[in-house]
């Protein structure tokens, strides 16, 4: 029962954690990296070990966005380190196409939604290229 507390507890921190991220950005003028950008972050001493997909390449905008929120968390947290798992998750992206038409899509899975963005710099890929 102690472990639950702690797993309900760390949710509580995260949304806060999450938050308070978020108004750090915004105060140094960085409101497009606070946007649309959330993060669960969960201690891994207390929860079951996540099965892990290995990494993908992330699109430029997607891992800056990482790397922007990683380094507010150490300005909050000194002591502590963000490893994600960008596997996990779901998005929600809209996309423009060059009819005028708009469509948003939800709880993409975050490998659909990296792989969508690199279609906006490059329309055609070879098979090979995407797979890397």
């Amino acid at each position: 029962m102690q472990q639950c507390k702690i797993m309900i507890q760390d949710l509580q921190d995260s949304r806060f954690n999450n938050r308070s991220i978020q108004d750090k950005l915004r105060d140094v003028g960085r409101e497009k990296d606070a946007a649309n950008f959330d993060a669960i972050l969960i201690s891994d001493h207390f929860w079951p070990p996540l099965q892990s997909e290995g990494g993908m390449n992330l699109h430029p905008q997607v891992e800056s966005r990482f790397n922007t929120y990683s380094d507010t968390y150490k300005i909050l947290k000194p002591n502590k380190t963000i490893e994600w798992e960008s596997q996990l998750g779901y998005v929600s992206i809209t996309l423009d196409f060059d009819c005028g038409v708009s469509r948003t899509f939800d709880d993409l899975s975050p490998a659909l939604a990296n792989l969508i963005m690199f279609f906006q710099e490059t329309p055609k890929w070879s098979l090979p290229a995407l797979a890397e």
